[in-house]
């Protein structure tokens, strides 16, 4: 079955599912089976405790290890980060939680954003349930993404998965030579219904 063929939540909830408790639970229990060929036998009510308690210190690892490949990737480069927004609770879900909030008095969600912008500038990095965003107002910033430098800012497999059934496989969704096709196309047609 074709990624496209599952729901975007199907997809995300199977690798959340695969990567968050499939891979630490594995990983205690191969290292179970090889204290047992070493000859160290352990009791089955610790490998259950070990097996649950390396599900948020595997997830915790794997945050921090984000974290600091995008430090070092940025400092290699001579790159400058934007300032980081540190919201409140385990993942930030108190920030989530304050922007729902904000979102149900005044029935927009970018409200919530309003006082961090004021505090962390134009552009800042959020982090809500330990997904990495960048969220900018800079004008500057939004015309390079969407206009003069669109080609280097690649979307990816797992964007155009997500966006498939909102954006399908339009300017917005591709990456490569399908955008050149894609802007082609539209120059062509702007010139034809412009000018007739």
């Amino acid at each position: 079955m074709s990624p496209r063929a599952l729901s975007p939540r199907v997809a995300i909830l199977t690798r959340g599912f695969v990567v968050n408790l499939i891979v630490p639970i594995s990983l205690v229990w191969i290292g179970s089976r090889l204290l047992d060929a070493l000859g160290y036998h352990k009791r089955t009510w610790l490998l259950v405790l070990t097996q649950v308690a390396s599900i948020p210190v595997f997830a915790a690892a794997r945050t921090w290890f984000q974290l600091w490949t995008i430090d070092r990737r940025a400092a290699r480069s001579g790159g400058v980060l934007p300032p980081r927004y540190v919201g409140h609770g385990i993942g930030d879900i108190g920030t989530l939680k304050d922007f729902m909030e904000i979102h149900w008095k005044t029935g927009y969600l970018g409200d919530g954003l309003s006082d961090v912008l004021t505090t962390h500038g134009p552009t800042f990095d959020l982090r809500v349930m330990w997904e990495h965003s960048i969220i900018t107002t800079d004008a500057n910033i939004i015309k390079t993404v969407l206009a003069t430098d669109f080609p280097n800012w690649v979307k990816g497999d797992v964007f155009q998965e997500y966006m498939y059934s909102v954006l399908g496989t339009g300017v917005f969704n591709s990456d490569g030579q399908f955008i050149l096709s894609q802007v082609l196309t539209c120059r062509l047609s702007h010139i034809l219904f412009v000018n007739n």
